[in-house]
């Protein structure tokens, strides 16, 4: 899999075995280690990486990709599914190598990892759980259209401390309903269609998807 960003050279793709060096060397940072679940060792080692490409590339219900820019493997992304009555929620996840950020690089790619799940996977609801000691992060999720949903105290314990951490998700119906307030012509029920069975125009969706991060934006301005 390989899919291009809004950045022409940032792509999410497959992990690759020649990613094992870039990936340990942006990996093995105690600033990216404290932010993620404990799944994410500290050191990480080349054995780690070897461990964690073939685990991201078995076939299963899961999905993790590569964040590449100019070239190289800078970061991961992938989308978690819950189960049993949750089936229809992914929990949603991300990292950039230290020297990568405040490019625009994870923006880019959460918003080409939205599009593509809200296009060909079952999820209705995608929800990403943040360290309140990680704004940077917040950031990057209202920009890509996550609502912040609350606050989960003391609900993660990292690093020998307590913390809280914030709640933010993302709706599949609710994007097409804002681009419904908009639409006042006939063809508005087509927006409602796309709540059931399979998405079929794609660039449709996608702008669906842009133009609810802009009236989110737009409505974080004047508040």
């Amino acid at each position: 899999m390989r899919i291009q960003t809004k950045l022409s050279n940032c792509w999410i793709r497959s992990w690759e075995p020649d990613d094992k060096l870039n990936l340990v060397q942006n990996a093995n940072n105690r600033k990216i280690w404290l932010n993620l679940t404990d799944m994410f060792p500290h050191p990480y080692t080349e054995t780690d990486a070897e461990k964690w490409i073939e685990v991201a590339n078995k076939p299963t219900l899961r999905t993790h990709l590569a964040i590449e820019f100019e070239g190289i493997a800078v970061g991961g992304i992938g989308i978690i599914p819950d189960d049993g009555v949750c089936c229809k929620t992914g929990d949603f996840g991300y990292w950039i190598g230290e020297p990568f950020w405040g490019k625009g690089i994870a923006t880019a790619a959460a918003q080409a990892m939205v599009d593509y799940a809200f296009l060909n996977l079952p999820f209705a609801r995608l929800q990403a759980c943040v360290f309140a000691w990680n704004p940077a992060s917040m950031r990057v999720l209202e920009k890509v259209g996550f609502v912040r949903e609350g606050v989960l105290k003391q609900s993660r314990y990292k690093d020998g401390q307590l913390i809280d951490s914030v709640m933010y998700a993302l709706i599949k119906e609710e994007v097409v309903d804002l681009k419904q307030k908009i639409v006042n012509q006939p063809t508005a029920n087509k927006w409602m269609d796309k709540l059931v069975g399979s998405i079929s125009d794609e660039a449709t969706f996608l702008e669906a998807l842009d133009y609810g991060r802009s009236v989110r934006q737009a409505d974080k301005s004047s508040s």
